[in-house]
């Protein structure tokens, strides 16, 4: 139900924002234009991660509107900023990360990428390409706030001041869960590789005979940075590229196509463009592998097999937990506390219909990811002392010290930028 209530949301903000907006200039910040559509969508992206429903509750939407906007000023105020920071630097391997952990985070909200595709209206691939900009740009303007923001902590005096200003007014401690985790993710096998080598070599044949890399390039690479671009990547300097991929890249001939080459990213074909010295132009064809059904099968036998175990042995589980995040099956959560609301609403499901010391049958939080939960003792919230929350209070505290540090800095960079509203 909750996923149902997520994607049905997410539905109506898409078609809302592609279907009923007509769209204007709402401000200026320098050479940044702030479009109706750009505040709209944040204010319903907001109210969804907020399970606000604004089709029932539309009154709420206003609010939502001024804090989006005043958010995106601000946005636009420190990428500006960023911009003209020559310290500051983000490379495009980082923009791949942190678009393909946001790509499995929507994955996971939506239920499985099909029901993603369907609720955003086009392919994962497109839409990597089309929010590529924008990652660059949200990780710009967050490496330049980290700049002016690392190394604040707070000290015990502070803490406890903190305290004594803001007792009246704290919540209760957060409801928290002793628990493990373990997470198996579904492995791609030898025939889902040698599927992905074969067609890049199908590729490179085909270039080696006068096909266009471009075309192939624009249809086919999974590198959302480059494939518009026909795979070209642009003169960047030794040290820049991934190591596999700079190492192939130096040992080519100007106009020469590799052979696949494997990096932390996927399986790519390489053309040297031109070199001048230690800078080198490439254009490249990016595939990644992905697990097929007998892959799925093969993992989903293990789980099983672990479950089994575990039900027998629930000793185990933090051993075995670190043994399949060391040969990297997966990810696990050992056996401690965690506050409800830093879980996943999957997991928490499956927490809330155990018992204290035992353990969940398998599960599946998004496709292609399996999970076992081994549930020890649940706690209520309770009021907060500095004895039984001092980990929370100096998290509530050196937060409060990081807002005020953050207003001054954007107040400041606000006086020096030009915003103009429409």
């Amino acid at each position: 139900m909750i996923k149902q209530s997520l994607v049905s949301l997410l539905l109506f903000a898409i078609s809302f924002s592609q279907g009923q907006l007509v769209d204007g200039v709402v401000a200026i910040v320098d050479e940044y234009v702030i479009l109706q559509s750009d505040v709209v969508e944040n204010a319903q992206m907001r109210a969804v991660q907020d399970g606000v429903d604004i089709t029932a509750e539309s009154y709420k939407f206003n609010s939502y509107l001024e804090s989006s906007l005043d958010e995106i000023i601000n946005q636009k105020v420190f990428l500006g900023a960023a911009e003209k920071d020559t310290l500051v630097f983000i490379s495009d391997e980082e923009v791949e990360r942190a678009l393909e952990n946001h790509i499995q985070q929507l994955v996971m909200r939506a239920g499985s990428e099909k029901l993603l595709e369907d609720a955003i209206g086009s392919t994962l691939r497109e839409f990597k390409k089309s929010s590529w900009n924008d990652v660059y740009q949200s990780l710009l303007t967050e490496r330049y706030q980290q700049f002016f923001m690392q190394g604040v902590s707070v000290t015990r005096k502070e803490v406890e001041d903190f305290y004594k200003t803001y007792q009246d007014s704290l919540p209760q401690s957060s409801p928290s869960t002793c628990f493990g985790l373990i997470q198996i993710s579904v492995q791609p096998g030898k025939e889902a590789e040698d599927a992905v080598l074969t067609m890049l070599s199908t590729f490179a044949d085909s270039i080696r005979e006068g096909g266009s890399f471009a075309e192939i390039a624009l249809n086919f690479s999974e590198d959302p940075g480059s494939a518009e671009k026909g795979g070209e990547l642009g003169f960047v300097r030794r040290g820049t590229l991934v190591k596999e991929y700079e190492e192939m890249a130096f040992s080519l001939t100007t106009g020469e196509i590799s052979d696949p080459v494997k990096t932390s990213f996927g399986y790519h074909i390489i053309q040297v463009l031109d070199k001048q010295g230690e800078k080198i132009n490439t254009r490249h064809i990016l595939m990644t592998v992905k697990p097929n059904e007998m892959d799925r099968e093969n993992t989903l036998v293990m789980v099983r097999d672990i479950y089994s175990l575990l039900a027998e042995t629930p000793d185990l589980f933090d051993s075995i937990a670190v043994s399949l995040e060391e040969k990297n099956f997966g990810f696990s959560h050992p056996v401690s506390w965690k506050n409800d609301g830093d879980v996943s609403v999957e997991v928490m499901e499956n927490i809330s219909s155990l018992s204290d010391k035992s353990l969940s049958f398998p599960f599946e939080p998004s496709h292609d990811l399996f999970s076992i939960v081994w549930l020890d003792s649940r706690r209520e919230g309770e009021v907060m002392t500095t004895e039984n929350s001092w980990k929370q209070l100096k998290e509530m505290a050196l937060q409060f010290k990081l807002r005020n540090k953050y207003n001054k800095l954007i107040t400041q960079l606000k006086s020096k930028a030009y915003i103009k509203f429409f």
